[in-house]
């Protein structure tokens, strides 16, 4: 039986032998950690044994990771090609002086994983992350290309493809190549999509690999060609607008432009009979005759007033007169007037309307002192006293009430007289109107009743703005102010 002493020493010896064991395992593995050739898989360790060395001789040059990385672009650029495609694929036309166009994509990323997933066992890594199976299907494409092109290997064996597979085999064999902890050849080789120098590969992989199929290709010419057509038809759509609503605004504009100065002295606030005992009136401009025309009728001019009863909020509904009027005033006035003057060119003519254009009927028009609109079929009431100059002018005293019958685009209007006065309105007849939409062009007024005469537009105003008006006159005596010159 050995002596205490004896089986100390033994002891002694086997820990000495298994530290030294330990250290020669730690000297024969490398760590990846600080690797640039092999970055993605820094979480691993490679081992430099006799086994590792007689796969990749290299790596009997190796003690640290500065000393891999600078063997094994050496190693990808010479040894490698003359291996792989000089003794594997049998090419007999490799320039090893230049080996640019050798260089397969994510070749440096393959030769990484083959050495760690060789290392597992002599570093004691039992699960190293593999690269990933589609990487390593695109490394064995390339290579095919490469070795399939006659002008970079000729007199290849007649094997090559079953060596392809095996290369794409070995590379996949990891079970955790196809999930996504797996390392991709991008992430290891980031620049060039892993073409690194070999700038043919990059040229013919972008070329025939534009990542869109010809069905996504056609997808967007053909949408293109749609939004364009889209973006065109709202544009067209816009500019129709646009014109619309010029045109509209250019027609409202024409209510507030002033009114054509009438030649004549000023009207005062009374009735002041002419100087001269002449028969005939004055001569209109030529719109004024265009408009008098279109309401005027083919038989001679007789007092209508005698027949008809004061115009009230009906009219008579056989009065001749408005038969007359109906068949006349959507008569065109140059039908009647070309030459500047009326059908009764005896009585009105007007040299000025040989010149001048011919008025045109408005829908509507700006009230001068509210901002309302006067409508045909309105009551208006008068503010400023008016002195007829032609027969088929109102005299107008302030508080003598008219309804419109015709609005023109001269600032004159059309109407007849009614009994009502403005002084006596209160109201009556507003819920008639809702700011103006009420009495829109669109609505069907009541025919008129009574003698239609001209009056100017400055002179009225709607019932409802009267009272204020007149109140906000502060001359001495009221009525003696003037409308704005006409």
């Amino acid at each position: 039986m050995p002596s205490t002493a004896t089986c100390r020493r033994r002891l002694a010896v086997l820990l000495a032998a298994s530290a030294l064991t330990n250290k020669a395992v730690a000297q024969s593995c490398i760590s990846l950690a600080q690797s640039q050739a092999c970055s993605a898989f820094n979480s691993s360790s490679i081992s430099v044994d006799s086994t590792l060395v007689g796969l990749f001789p290299f790596l009997a040059y190796v003690s640290n990771v500065d000393e891999f990385d600078q063997e094994l672009e050496s190693y990808v650029t010479q040894a490698y090609v003359s291996s792989k495609y000089v003794d594997l694929f049998g090419c007999d036309n490799v320039d090893l002086s230049n080996t640019t166009w050798y260089y397969a994509r994510y070749t440096r990323s393959f030769i990484c994983n083959s050495i760690v997933q060789n290392s597992r066992q002599p570093c004691g890594d039992t699960d190293p992350t593999p690269l990933c199976a589609d990487s390593c299907a695109q490394l064995a494409q390339s290579e095919y290309e490469i070795v399939a092109t006659n002008s970079l290997c000729s007199g290849r064996k007649s094997d090559y493809q079953d060596q392809l597979r095996a290369d794409f085999t070995n590379c996949a064999l990891p079970a955790n190549s196809l999930t996504g902890t797996c390392i991709s050849g991008e992430a290891n080789e980031p620049e060039d999509c892993g073409f690194s120098s070999n700038l043919m590969g990059l040229c013919d992989f972008s070329q025939h690999d534009s990542g869109l199929s010809k069905g996504a290709i056609a997808g967007i010419v053909v949408g293109s060609v749609l939004g364009f057509l889209l973006l065109l038809a709202l544009l067209i759509l816009f500019c129709i607008f646009i014109r619309r609503w010029r045109r509209d605004r250019k027609s409202g504009s024409l209510l507030n432009q002033p009114s054509p100065q009438r030649k004549g002295v000023a009207p005062s606030m009374s009735y002041n009979p002419p100087a001269s005992p002449q028969q005939g009136y004055e001569v209109l401009p030529g719109g004024r005759v265009a408009r008098m025309s279109a309401l005027q009728s083919d038989e001679p001019p007789r007092n209508m007033t005698g027949n008809t009863d004061p115009y009230g909020d009906t009219p008579r509904s056989g009065s001749k007169a408005i038969v007359s009027l109906g068949s006349r005033k959507h008569e065109s006035p140059a039908s009647n007037s070309h030459n500047g003057s009326s059908p009764h060119s005896n009585e009105y003519s007007s040299p000025e309307g040989m010149a001048s254009g011919q008025s045109e009927q408005l829908p509507f028009f700006k009230d001068y002192y509210s901002s309302d609109d006067i409508h045909p079929g309105d009551k208006v009431s008068v503010l400023w006293a008016y002195q007829p100059r032609a027969g088929d002018e109102f005299e107008l005293e302030r508080g003598d009430m008219l309804r419109v019958v015709g609005i023109w685009d001269d600032g004159w209007a059309t109407g007849v007289r009614i009994e009502d006065r403005a002084e006596d309105y209160e109201g009556k007849g507003r819920a008639q109107r809702d700011s103006g939409v009420s009495q829109g062009s669109g609505r069907q007024s009541p025919r008129p009743s009574g003698e239609i005469k001209a009056f100017p537009l400055v002179c009225v105003c709607l019932p409802e703005a009267w009272r204020k008006t007149v109140e906000g006159d502060t001359s001495p005596e009221g009525g003696s102010g003037g409308p704005p010159a006409m």
